[in-house]
């Protein structure tokens, strides 16, 4: 026999349950909110502004874990990167709330702009906005993420038929500014320096009740898991099982069972000099452990 679940939302004195329907005796994902048309009767679905916003940091996962939580009945993401808290805060609140996806009442609206985390003005722009807001970030090995940075901008170069010069070696790339020092004002080193900006955001959003850290390399090797810890952190009922996911052998990790996320994911990285590996990981070690304290977890980074 199957478990009922519901959810209810009231709009002009109106209350209308949601109930999850049983195929075969066997309990189902309850109707999504997004196609019940019960709803539409009594709601009607508009642009909300956001009540989640995954703030960062970019190649560590973030297109990956909005990907999936899309799939979540109760949530809708907008998808371009809005910046709106970055770039396009001049155009006001209005113009924001118009680059969200339409909801119904009892819906997360979510959004994804990386370059959040390391704007300094984006911390306190949101909380005056909403300071009851989600904050999600995503993390990886500092190195891994520099050296997935460093791909990127050479995907993009050669697209744009630039010069390869700073694409032919990481090492090359101005990681170094002499032969025995890391730079820290790469941009890819920066980046990658998540405890620069952990303050910023844990001085308005508090850990576990407000901002929440995601593993972006378990989000990669369990994405169940991960996506539980997500789900309990934003209040969501448990919708992920393993059955949303198909391990893919040639790229090594897990992608949706008709689709994976984006051409250029699971590209293989260059082998390091290790010298220049060496460099990088001295480099981040007390970085890294001064995020482990201020976020309560070690991620056993290298």
């Amino acid at each position: 026999m199957g478990i009922s679940s519901h959810i209810r939302s009231a709009h002009d004195g109106v209350s209308t349950e949601l109930h999850s329907v049983q195929v075969s005796g066997e309990h189902t994902v309850p109707k999504s909110l997004k196609t019940d048309q019960r709803f539409d009767r009594h709601f009607t679905r508009q642009p909300r502004l956001p009540n989640v916003i995954l703030v960062g940091v970019n190649k560590c996962g973030t297109r990956a874990l909005i990907t999936y939580l899309d799939l979540h009945p109760d949530v809708v993401t907008a998808k371009p990167e809005v910046n709106y808290f970055g770039l396009y805060y001049g155009r006001g609140e209005e113009w924001y709330r118009n680059q969200m996806p339409p909801s119904m009442p009892g819906q997360l609206t979510m959004e994804k702009s990386p370059k959040y985390y390391e704007t300094a003005e984006a911390p306190q722009r949101i909380h005056t906005m909403n300071e009851s807001m989600k904050i999600l970030l995503v993390v990886r090995d500092p190195v891994d993420r520099s050296v997935s940075n460093w791909l990127h901008a050479c995907r993009n170069a050669r697209k744009a038929g630039n010069d390869e010069t700073f694409c032919r070696t990481y090492e090359g790339s101005g990681v170094l500014k002499n032969e025995r020092d890391i730079d820290p004002n790469c941009e890819y080193i920066q980046r990658s320096s998540y405890a620069k900006f952990i303050e910023n955001w844990t001085r308005l959003f508090p850990l576990r009740s407000q901002l929440h850290v995601v593993d972006g390399q378990k989000l990669v090797s369990d994405p169940v898991s991960e996506l539980r810890k997500v789900e309990t952190f934003l209040g969501l009922r448990h919708y992920f099982t393993q059955k949303n996911f198909v391990f893919n052998n040639k790229i090594g990790f897990y992608c949706l069972p008709r689709r994976c996320i984006g051409k250029d994911k699971g590209v293989k990285h260059p082998t390091l000099d290790p010298l220049v590996e060496a460099k990088l990981r001295k480099y981040f070690k007390p970085l890294n452990q001064r995020f482990y304290r201020i976020v309560g977890h070690d991620f056993g980074w290298r």
